[in-house]
């Protein structure tokens, strides 16, 4: 679903699904978990904005529910080391009534560890990239560009944004893709589309907040 168009001579473009912070100058957007080990949120149908809920609350008109984990999956335990030698037998006790038994061998080396499990996948990454945005000229360049950034595989965007290079770029539409690089609206990567509205060639990064589904 994409977001409204908008044409700002700002130098940040941001979309977000539920919180949106800035750090550095860099714009981006995060869940909010609902409970310890899942979020949970309302998406409006014609905007894609998310507010967080709870379980018990119902989504509004005109929106659905969606949730995700906000943890990986734990990895596999390392195989078990093997036992240790058996201790040498010690002296028995002097044969008769009653005699004392022989003190106890010594313990046996200690086993080599096992090797480490698996780690599990972590559940939020940011990929970014950058794209040229040329300026318009005669030879047929309309200064306009779209750049696409896709999440890694298996995990989920749920949100992104667009940061220029120059005050004179127009940040159109941002907004959730399929990560192909057509434009097509989806769930695995972040688009944008920046109009360069000076005489110079600049630049523009699109950044997507992904995690698992």
């Amino acid at each position: 679903m994409r977001f409204s168009s908008l044409r700002r001579s700002t130098k940040l473009g941001l979309a977000a699904v539920a919180t949106v912070g800035v750090v550095s100058g860099t714009a981006y957007a995060t869940g909010l978990t609902s409970s310890p080990t899942t979020i949970r949120a309302c998406a409006a149908k014609r905007t894609g904005a998310l507010r967080a809920v709870n379980a018990a609350t119902p989504c509004r008109k005109g929106e659905r529910r969606l949730t995700w984990n906000s943890s990986g999956v734990r990895g596999v335990a390392g195989a078990r080391g093997p036992a240790g030698a058996a201790g040498t037998q010690g002296p028995g006790g002097p044969q008769g009534p009653g005699g004392p038994a022989g003190p106890p061998g010594p313990a046996g080396p200690a086993g080599p560890a096992g090797p480490a499990g698996a780690a599990a996948v972590l559940g939020l990454t940011y990929p970014s990239q950058t794209f040229a945005n040329p300026a318009a000229n005669q030879y047929g360049n309309s200064g306009v560009d779209f750049g696409d950034v896709k999440c890694q595989t298996g995990l989920q965007v749920v949100g992104g944004g667009v940061q220029t290079s120059s005050n004179v770029q127009f940040v159109n539409e941002s907004f959730p893709t399929d990560g192909s690089g057509s434009g097509t609206a989806g769930k695995v990567g972040w688009g944008a589309t920046v109009e360069n509205g000076g005489r110079q060639d600049h630049t523009f990064t699109v950044y997507a907040i992904c995690v698992n589904p």
